[in-house]
């Protein structure tokens, strides 16, 4: 098991001060920090837009970038990146995400995600190509950064052969699809009943254990899942600090600062 920090820098309602942005985006840079020295596996940030209160992660390639500059240990996770052309073109995702390695002396984990409605409107994407043009980034992407590409992509990563790919699921569909790939599976439910859960976790695993002809150049065999994590002395005290309002925003539409991941290997 491995535990992850997961981060979508919620600024909610009500704002103290005018630079409200910018001590939220402040305070996610220091807790990836502290989330380095003690000990956690990867910071994961997501990718969101419009999002207002929901999330200010609008360019996480830009704040991971920072993080590899001021961690030394911690894995930096860009998921899920949107993956339908007219949001993140494959070979500027690829781009990127080897420059982040690169930076980061080969610590990035890639994930990738056909996004929602309210993004497709905004970025002019038409719904029925979205799952195509997914499939087209998981194919190209992991051609690009082995140099198997038409026109070279430099700088290459510096994890060989790549960095691991993930795709963001929360479907019993999704989590077959990511098996069948050969990725890792980002999990997005919330307050699941651990039966569905284990179904969840079974559907892939039978994937993934068929997959012949992964995605990438090897199998990434990991699921993750996120859940909220409030650590107090009693529960009366978790109550008094918010913990249990902050988890109702969230599951309202909104969200605190940050969820734990925890995942497995077989790697």
């Amino acid at each position: 098991m491995k535990l992850d920090m997961f981060s979508e820098i919620q600024d909610p309602r009500p704002w103290a001060t005018e630079d409200h942005e910018h001590r939220r985006i402040t305070e996610a840079v220091e807790q990836a920090v502290l989330a380095d020295e003690f000990g956690y596996d990867c910071w994961w940030q997501v990718e969101h837009h419009g999002a207002a209160e929901f999330s200010l992660s609008s360019a996480p390639e830009l704040l991971l970038a920072a993080l590899s500059q001021r961690t030394s240990r911690i894995r930096l996770g860009h998921a899920a990146v949107l993956a339908p052309a007219e949001i993140n073109h494959p070979r500027r995702v690829a781009e990127r995400a080897a420059w982040l390695d690169q930076l980061s002396g080969g610590r990035v984990e890639l994930g990738l995600t056909r996004s929602t409605a309210p993004e497709w409107r905004m970025f002019g994407v038409d719904p029925a190509g979205a799952r195509a043009q997914t499939q087209r980034a998981f194919e190209e992407i992991p051609r690009l950064w082995t140099g198997a590409g038409d026109q070279p992509l430099v700088p290459a990563p510096l994890q060989h052969p790549h960095p691991p790919l993930w795709q963001a699921a929360s479907s019993p569909a999704s989590f077959e699809e990511a098996g069948r790939r050969g990725v890792g599976v980002l999990g997005t439910t919330l307050w699941e009943p651990l039966t569905r859960v284990a179904r969840l976790v079974e559907l892939y695993r039978e994937a993934v254990a068929d997959c012949a002809q992964p995605a990438g150049a090897f199998v990434n065999d990991q699921i993750a899942f996120f859940t909220f994590v409030h650590c107090a002395e009693t529960d009366e005290e978790a109550l008094r600090s918010g913990a249990a309002a902050a988890a109702a925003w969230y599951t309202a539409g909104r969200s605190p600062s940050s969820r734990r991941r925890t995942r497995s290997s077989r790697r």
